[in-house]
């Protein structure tokens, strides 16, 4: 049998309309699939600058319909949480990823499954001790009254090995553990000779303490960063400039490290792509939230050291012209 003129040109317009009924479909599916349906994000404390770039970046993902959250955590802590899959984001530092490669301490296995989507921010060793102490080198802390921070925060294990660089142990120093803050009030209150912490700067707490009492920071000489970045090339050199401090009038050589922010190497592409593109787009947004994130670029958030980036995290970036 043969069709009339007409019932086949109704066929045709009804096949064109259930192709093009199949095209939205499938491209609303694909649509819905290229963004993650949600984000839980492993920071800081929520008045760390980790805490506050990722409690911006957290609404800028929840007014794009991506339900998202930030928890405590912390620089070791967090490898575990991406790694184990109990957050799908969360900021490190480039220091870090060779012990979690390695499985040494606090990593409980070797963490080789996580990747870069960016580099945020670089943090800066501080070493600050008052002028009354008479304390002038790393050495001349054995035996004092001194803060660092709690064990597993990459702040405790730099200055570690700055301690071991000259025959030293944290157990050689009368050694008191907690935040920047706490590291402040107790210089301010004169109960230790001094307080360390990788940090961005100017970090608030050290302007503070440098305020209250007369202070000075200790310089790590040429020896000292062989020494502790033979151990862990996560640690490069870097000098604060001068007057980054009221009162700093010279250069403090330091060692440093880069914040970086991490996936699990198996996030679906799409996801890793729409995580980085959206936190690229809103830049300006998150170069509001804290100083530390003020000069971040394209060019430093896709090159992390120490950590390939996700293959979706590459693509954007690569279609962005920042990697060739």
């Amino acid at each position: 049998m043969f069709m009339s003129h007409r019932i086949k040109s109704h066929v045709v317009r009804s096949l064109v309309a259930m192709a093009a009924l199949l095209i939205v479909i499938t491209g609303s599916q694909a649509l819905a699939q290229s963004k993650p349906a949600r984000v839980s994000i492993s920071a800081a404390n929520p008045g760390a600058p980790w805490g506050i770039i990722g409690a911006s970046f957290s609404q800028i993902m929840n007014q794009q319909g991506v339900k998202s959250n930030v928890e405590l955590g912390g620089a070791l802590s967090n490898v575990v949480t991406v790694s184990d899959g109990r957050t799908q984001l969360g900021f490190t530092a480039a220091a870090v990823i060779p012990l979690a490669r390695q499985g040494q301490k606090p990593f409980p296995r070797k963490i080789d499954n996580v990747r870069s989507i960016a580099a945020v921010m670089t943090n800066a060793t501080h070493i600050l001790v008052t002028n009354e102490s008479g304390v002038n080198s790393i050495k001349d802390l054995k035996g004092r009254r001194f803060v660092s921070q709690p064990v597993g925060n990459v702040s405790q294990y730099a200055f570690q090995l700055i301690l071991e660089s000259q025959g030293l142990k944290e157990s050689d120093l009368q050694l008191m553990r907690g935040g920047q803050r706490f590291g402040a009030d107790t210089v301010k209150n004169r109960k230790a000779t001094g307080f360390t912490a990788t940090a961005v700067f100017p970090a608030g707490n050290f302007a503070n303490a440098f305020r209250s009492v007369p202070s000075s920071f200790l310089d790590i000489d040429e020896e000292t960063f062989k020494y502790v970045n033979g151990k862990n090339p996560g640690l490069f050199r870097l000098s604060i400039p001068a007057n980054t401090y009221e009162g700093q009038t010279k250069p403090i050589r330091t060692v440093a490290t880069r914040a970086l922010l991490i996936v699990r190497d198996d996030m679906p592409e799409e996801h890793a792509y729409w995580l980085t593109k959206t936190l690229v787009e809103n830049l300006p947004t998150l170069r509001k939230s804290h100083k530390a994130v003020r000069r971040l670029d394209l060019n430093i958030m896709a090159n992390p050291p120490a950590l390939a980036l996700h293959a979706g995290a590459k693509r954007y970036y690569t279609e962005a012209g920042a990697l060739k």
